[in-house]
């Protein structure tokens, strides 16, 4: 069975770019990037972001707000019937970097292997989130829900992006930089 990885960024890079909010000369509701089920985007938007700590800059990078921010190296590499693209400018980069969108959402926890907390029906900061994956002290992706894709997201848990082994060997070919890897199909 194919193994799954949880992306992260790679934080302990010596000399590595931090960056910061995407915007535009109208007002970004940043959700929008992270979630394809709830994005409106305007394909005419230009988007711009800062670097907020300057440095190396890397194939990878989650910016604020979790949103995935990638090179052309990347682009080049992933399916476009999996995920799209959407160019953002960053300003002192001379480099092409886009804004990973991620297509699919699936239902791949494996309920009786991972350990959560979901949101509570009265819980006063979001109520709205009721029912849905609070935070894993450990995911465990069960594989026979992955629908065979290379890369998604968690139903209801939409911070966790996930790679197949597949994907995963192709990066490590390539040389991707900025990328931290954590099994979640392994079960030691």
């Amino acid at each position: 069975m194919m193994k799954y990885y949880r992306l992260l960024d790679k934080l302990n890079i010596r000399n590595r770019w931090f960056l910061g909010e995407v915007y535009s000369s109208k007002k970004v509701n940043i959700w929008n990037y992270i979630s394809i089920k709830n994005s409106k985007l305007d394909s005419n938007q230009k988007l711009v972001m800062d670097i907020i700590e300057n440095g190396e800059a890397l194939d990878f990078t989650f910016s604020a707000f979790d949103v995935p921010i990638v090179s052309e190296r990347i682009k080049s590499i992933l399916d476009d019937e999996e995920v799209f693209f959407i160019p953002i400018n960053i300003k002192k980069s001379k480099e092409n970097f886009y804004i990973l969108v991620i297509k699919k959402y699936i239902d791949a926890v494996d309920s009786d292997l991972s350990d959560f907390l979901l949101w509570e029906e009265n819980n006063k900061i979001r109520p709205d989130l009721a029912g849905t994956y609070k935070v894993f002290q450990k995911l465990i992706v069960d594989g026979n829900k992955t629908e065979s894709s290379n890369i998604f997201r968690i139903e209801n848990y939409e911070i966790a992006l996930i790679i197949s082994e597949d994907i995963m060997k192709k990066f490590k070919k390539y040389k991707i930089t900025g990328i931290d890897y954590k099994c979640v199909s392994c079960l030691d």
